[in-house]
């Protein structure tokens, strides 16, 4: 079985010109809520647009985006390539 990488090993994964002997565990419970709070009230400078497929049960947008593989039938396939290529000028 093979064990989980280190916190140090995913940090250098991401960027390896972090030096790890820097970085300072933060045990606050708290920190993860003000992230996402942080993460919710930036300012968006540029806009993406896209289809988003939501569930009958979905309410979030978390799970929304979570939504992967799916397999739907669309009527008018015509429309909504309209609507994809769109462009605001």
């Amino acid at each position: 079985m093979r064990s989980k990488p280190s916190w140090n090993d995913v940090i250098l994964t991401i960027n390896p010109s972090v030096q790890s002997s820097k970085l300072k565990r933060i045990e606050d419970p708290k920190l993860q809520d003000e992230l996402l709070r942080f993460d919710e009230h930036q300012l968006v400078k540029k806009y993406k647009f896209g289809i988003l497929y939501c569930k009958s049960n979905q309410k979030k947008e978390e799970e929304m985006f979570g939504n992967g593989n799916f397999n739907i039938k669309i009527k008018n396939k015509s429309k909504i390539k309209k609507l994809i290529n769109f462009q605001i000028k």
